[in-house]
């Protein structure tokens, strides 16, 4: 019975913070340690015109610390920071603000939260997976912003994985493909299969007019399925080219519209997105890598209009052609032909609206 008790307390001591005598002792060499200056640079920074900011673990990951750069030749005055937690389960969020008189040139400014939430500025502790948010604004207005994702064991932040600046969109996918819209041999089930794809940078691209159709586009413009592109995405997520993998419902019957949360990231802000026009040979609309970052910042509203392409990997000619593969391959194209054509004009099958939120 002793050795449950002492067991149920090691855990205790895991995933509560308790404060020893030696903690509390210590507050005051903690405190002191809240800001220095270092000339260290770090591997991944996310520069604007005046610094950069980014999120890193504390040594033994104990506690989280805020890295604020001065880019520029003259010293930076008055910087204010202010970091954040949300999620996780029993979870004391960590927090934090503070004013910088002074950092000077090409030097950095190191912000240390500790675990400790008798302090005002601390990292978060308790057990569960969190968001860190961490901002600095400079005396002239600008804002940075990094987020990071991270677990907390106790009073560890582990698996920190720092996003640099992101930004949230509501996608809206409204279809418009109807038999009004389009007569010719209009199905009577149309409907479009779940969304996916990803957020990623310009170093990957997952489909491609012009391009062969990989596995994963094939199956997804043949079957509807995710998978195997859900498996390409996440190998590019590993290799640090994608962000996020972007999975939603379908339109359960066109026309009609559906609705999706994505996040983009300063450094992966292009989106590719598809569906599968259904039912069809190997059609499918969407949009590739489609860029959400301009002009040095996330763009309010974007508005795609969306085509019928060819998957190039299927030969039938109307909606419910029997399976007909096409072997070799051809690459992927935008359908010009019936049942898409009517005149001159291509007619389009809806559109992907892209809202920050």
């Amino acid at each position: 019975m002793k050795k449950i008790y002492t067991l149920l307390l090691i855990n205790l001591l895991l995933i509560i913070p308790v404060f020893s005598v030696a903690g509390i002792q210590n507050l005051r060499i903690n405190e002191a340690f809240l800001l220095k200056e270092s000339n260290d640079i770090d591997s991944e920074e996310y520069i604007g015109e005046n610094l950069s900011i980014t999120l890193r673990p504390m040594f033994m990951f104990f506690g989280v610390k805020i890295i604020i750069k001065n880019c520029r030749s003259n010293s930076l005055n008055t910087v204010k920071w202010t970091f954040n937690t949300s999620g996780g389960i029993f979870i004391r969020s960590g927090k934090g603000s503070g004013l910088i008189e002074t950092i000077k040139p090409n030097r950095r400014a190191v912000i240390c939260l500790l675990p400790i939430p008798l302090l005002k500025k601390s990292s978060p502790t308790g057990l569960g997976s969190v968001e860190l948010e961490a901002t600095a604004k400079t005396s002239n207005g600008e804002t940075f912003r990094t987020t990071a994702e991270a677990s907390v064991v106790g009073r560890k932040t582990i698996f920190l994985n720092d996003q640099g600046n992101t930004a949230e969109y509501k996608v809206t996918f409204h279809s418009t493909w109807s038999e009004d819209t389009h007569p010719d041999d209009f199905p009577s089930n149309p409907h479009f299969s779940g969304l996916i794809g990803a957020s990623h940078n310009d170093k990957v691209y997952f489909w491609r007019e012009g391009e062969l159709a990989s596995p994963g586009i094939k199956n997804m413009a043949e079957t509807g399925s995710k998978s195997p592109l859900n498996q390409e995405i996440f190998l590019q997520i590993l290799k640090k080219s994608a962000f996020q993998l972007l999975s939603g419902d379908g339109i359960q019957s066109s026309p009609g519209f559906v609705n999706l949360t994505i996040k983009v990231s300063e450094d992966h802000p292009l989106v590719s997105l598809v569906s599968m026009i259904a039912p069809s040979p190997d059609w499918f609309v969407g949009v590739d890598s489609l860029n959400l970052f301009e002009n040095g910042d996330f763009v309010e509203k974007k508005t795609e209009i969306l085509y019928a392409y060819d998957a190039g990997t299927d030969s039938g000619l109307n909606y419910t052609s029997p399976n007909e593969p096409t072997n070799p391959s051809e690459p992927i194209f935008l359908i010009e032909t019936s049942p898409f054509k009517y005149g001159d004009i291509v007619v389009p099958i809806g559109t992907f609206t892209f809202s920050k939120i």
